[in-house]
This record gives C-alpha cells, structure tokens and sequence, in this order.
C-alpha cells in the first residue's frame, strides 16, 4: 500500500511501514495510470512523480478536450462530433462527410476504433457507448500518413525525439497492430519532408510548454495527404515503452532517459524547498 510518502504492507490488519518513496517513475501506459487518476493518488499521499500533472493528464486523456487545446494554440484539428447517452443529436453529421470514424474519448491504444458510414452510425455509436461514456465521431482523413513524436523536459531545455511512422496494413492502427502482431513496422527517423518536420517539432513543444507538461509525452499526428494538412490526433502523457525508441536515435538511451527524468525530478524538488525557505 502507498500511505504518506511511504510503503507499507498488510500484516495481521496493519499497515507495515516498508520504506520513504522518493520518486515514482509512472510507466503505466492508458486507463488510471495515464488518465491522472493514479497522479491523483500519489499527490495525495505526497509522493514526487515524474509524469504530468494530474489536470494535465485528465485533459490529455479526453480526446474532445486534446482538440479544444490544440486549436485553442492554433494547431488544427480533424473536425468532429460529440456524443453520449444524454445527447445524441447527430443532426448535422453530414457535414463530416459520408465516411467517419467513431472511437471513444477517453480510451487509448486505438481501443474501440471503427470506421462507419452515415446509416450504421448509430449502431456503431451505440457499440462504443459500452466502453465509453462518451463517443468522438470525426471525418475520415483518407488518404493519410501517421507520425508521431515524442518529448521530454531536461531542465530548461524540452528534448524533441526523432519522428517516427507507423507503418501498418489496414486503414486503422489497431491494438493487435501496435501490441499483439509479430511483423510491427516502424519507419525512424519518418520519410517526412523538412518544412512537415519543423512543423511537427513546433507543435510538440507548443502543446508541451501550453499544459507545462513534464516526463515523456508523445504526440501522434495524422498527414492527409489529399489537402496536406498535419492534424493533432492525440496526446500521451504516458507512451507505452515511455516511447525511448524515439529517443534513441539522438544518442539517449533508455538509461540516460530514466536519469534525466529523475535528474528534472531533483531539480523541481530543489526549488520547491527553495521557494518555501524564501516563502
């Protein structure tokens, strides 16, 4: 059990005190563990963590509220619709077009994703109400690439990763894609021209400063191709593997990535006694 700093286990129906936490390293990638309700526990019990704040990552993990942020820093966003069980006034869907794609909003690792016409919307809405109390139904971008990008805050300094594309061979990068199949193929550093490079770049850092974000965030995007157009398609407060592929290839090893995370934990820890002393 986590209590006030500390560890403790159960013996005979008390808490045993087993050792002070200095820092926890959140690696769990998805539901409770990204969604910051995990962040919320350790706040409580006043244990450092080097991920995001738990605001942060509560915004992040709702896909409706990642686009409101992207756009409210200019960065565009694929248009889109809301529902749930309370309003599912779909009225002006056509204006998406005839080819959408539903996925629920607070779920990740491409859980729960379909792509849907005009007449099975309801039914495939319906489908996604039952992992989710609320439903994004956006345009289908078609044809697209996907690129995602990673970053880490090392003092004053945010580290941008190199860029990678997924390569895969369905129109939808599927949970069994990304962690069952055998044959995962990543292209890193992306075939990516220079100017959708630098504008991948500014976006990742432009959302990481906008939340004050801190540890690995990764940013994936969608390309399409048919108006060459880079939208956001969602943040990761807390990417599977903490996305240290990404970062290989600047000479940071997954090592070197741990040491810088707790590095800017010891630094934050730093001037937070410093303030107070001067408080």
């Amino acid at each position: 059990a986590i209590f006030n700093k500390g560890l403790y286990k159960v013996v005979n129906k008390k808490l045993k005190f087993i050792s002070n936490i200095d820092c926890i390293i959140n690696c769990c990638h998805g539901g409770v563990g990204e969604d910051g309700t995990l962040k919320g526990l350790f706040d409580f019990n006043n244990i450092p963590c080097t991920s995001a704040s738990m605001q942060s990552s509560a915004i992040c993990m709702d896909k409706e509220y990642a686009k409101l942020l992207a756009k409210s820093v200019d960065i565009p966003i694929v248009e889109y619709m809301v529902a749930d069980k309370s309003n599912m006034d779909l009225q002006n869907v056509k204006e998406l077009g005839d080819n959408l794609i539903v996925k629920p909003c607070g779920l990740g690792s491409s859980i729960g994703v379909v792509k849907s016409n005009i007449e099975d919307l309801c039914e495939n809405i319906d489908i996604v109400l039952h992992l989710d109390n609320k439903v994004l139904i956006e345009r289908e971008i078609s044809p697209l690439i996907e690129y995602n990008c990673a970053a880490v805050r090392d003092g004053d300094n945010i580290i941008l990763s190199q860029i990678e594309q997924p390569v895969n061979n369905s129109d939808i990068l599927s949970f069994e894609d990304k962690y069952i199949t055998t044959n995962k193929t990543r292209i890193i550093p992306a075939n990516i021209a220079k100017d959708k490079q630098d504008l991948i770049y500014d976006y990742t850092k432009r959302i990481y400063e906008h939340l004050n974000l801190s540890g690995v965030v990764r940013i994936d995007y969608i390309y399409d191709q048919s108006n060459n157009t880079i939208y956001l398609n969602e943040v990761n407060t807390i990417p599977g593997s903490l996305a240290y592929y990404l970062f290989e290839g600047l000479g940071i090893t997954y090592i070197k990535l741990m040491e810088i995370l707790i590095k800017n934990f010891q630094l934050l820890k730093f001037f937070q006694k410093l303030m107070m002393n001067n408080g």
